[in-house]
């Protein structure tokens, strides 16, 4: 669908929005996103359905004892493999309510005929909600980093995505048979941060909307309207995005 320019009201008379103020509704979109996108990730303990990421390491291999001899090389077991999978990522797509089956709910403009006329959702998807989601298309909702702070970004949760451990040398001794097969060492821990992005901009200069079903006049939207409005559109628009587990792995 082509781009529409919205009509707004001014001392009374109908005009088109500017360039700037529609820029400042896409603004606004993209800070409405970035704070609360179309698709979140949560931090669970278990059961995320983005997937398993798995940690590796390996663990010494079973004691073998013989009263009358050194047991030989082919008689002791080998290291074996412990395999610990994480599924603590919960990918959680938010609803939205992109109905207007009255024609009233989305802002008007001027048709080719020189006629007062609503937009339709892909109006709305085509002059606002897309180009403002372009213009964040290069900023990371969520990242995964070894710390658990990170500027820019609030930590999702205090319990780690995923934990990197190996097998501790060290703490083998040959004096002590039978030992315990299983001694890890921490090597690393990986937290989600999503980016801290409060909104500041305001809903910007109303358009206008047809009053009522029966098309006796129309109106300006108050700001709380319009910001459920503009959060629907761009949630909408940005549905389709989704989130892959990461895949570390020993």
């Amino acid at each position: 669908m082509p781009f529409r320019r919205p009509l707004y009201s001014t001392d009374g008379d109908l005009r088109e929005m500017t360039d700037a103020m529609i820029d400042h509704i896409r603004g606004f979109m993209a800070q409405v996103y970035l704070n609360d996108p179309s698709v979140n990730v949560q931090v669970i303990n278990s059961g995320g359905n983005l997937g398993q990421m798995v940690d590796t390491r390996l663990v010494a291999g079973n004691f073998v004892a013989n009263a009358r001899r050194f047991p030989s090389e082919a008689e002791t077991p080998e290291p074996g493999i412990v395999s610990i999978g994480y599924t603590r990522l919960h990918r959680v797509p938010y609803g939205e309510n992109t109905t207007d089956p009255e024609l009233i709910r989305f802002p008007v403009f001027l048709n080719s005929d020189g006629q007062v006329q609503a937009m339709s959702l892909a109006d709305m998807f085509d002059t606002f909600a897309i180009p403002a989601l372009a213009s964040i298309s290069s900023t990371p909702v969520y990242t995964v980093h070894t710390s658990n702070s990170l500027g820019g970004y609030n930590l999702v949760s205090s319990t780690p995505i995923f934990q990197d451990t190996r097998a501790n040398p060290a703490a083998y001794s040959a004096s002590v048979m039978p030992d315990t097969a299983d001694k890890p060492m921490l090597i690393g821990e990986y937290w989600l941060h999503k980016i801290n992005s409060p909104v500041t901009l305001d809903t910007g200069v109303s358009p206008l909307f047809i009053t009522d079903r029966q098309a006796t006049g129309l109106t300006a939207r108050p700001p709380h309207i319009l910001n459920t409005l503009y959060r629907d559109m761009v949630h909408a628009a940005g549905i389709c995005l989704l989130y892959t587990s990461p895949s570390p792995r020993d």
